[in-house]
């Protein structure tokens, strides 16, 4: 399967090179979208007669992780990431994420995604002048936005 990418907004940052919608776009990642295109989520269980019940709720888009993975980014970009990231983990707030011109366009309210010990915003060690590779931003949604 071919790899597909991503024009990604969080907060107000866009995931380009100067972190506006008018920059160029960073080839961008974001793992866990299938679960988003689903129109329902459940189980189905067969009764001692055989007949199957259908035990299903409309997918509300909770609890799903993103990780958004750009192949470069500028320092400046991530620290606006960070900023965002460490308010909206201080105030409460949800993050705003906007993924479009990939197979599906999703909007969604995000929180930050801390588990097994990663932070929600992490990067590799490889750089060039103000380029960052291989970073990560891990969000968990709580839903689409209305």
């Amino acid at each position: 399967m071919a790899d597909e990418f991503y024009l990604v907004k969080i907060g107000s940052i866009w995931l380009t090179d100067d972190g506006t919608g008018a920059g160029a776009a960073c080839l961008t990642k974001v793992e866990g979208l299938a679960g988003l295109f689903l129109a329902h989520q459940g189980n189905t269980i067969k009764a001692t007669g055989g007949k199957p019940y259908n035990f299903t709720i409309e997918n509300e888009g909770k609890g799903i992780n993103l990780i958004t993975k750009p192949f470069v980014v500028t320092s400046d970009v991530l620290l606006d990431l960070k900023t965002l990231i460490d308010d909206s983990n201080s105030n409460g707030t949800a993050i705003e994420v906007q993924i479009s011109e990939g197979p599906g366009s999703q909007n969604l309210d995000c929180d930050p995604l801390f588990e097994g010990g990663i932070p929600p915003l992490n990067f590799g060690p490889n750089f060039d002048d103000d380029n960052m590779y291989d970073a990560e931003i891990r969000l968990v949604t709580r839903g689409f936005t209305a």
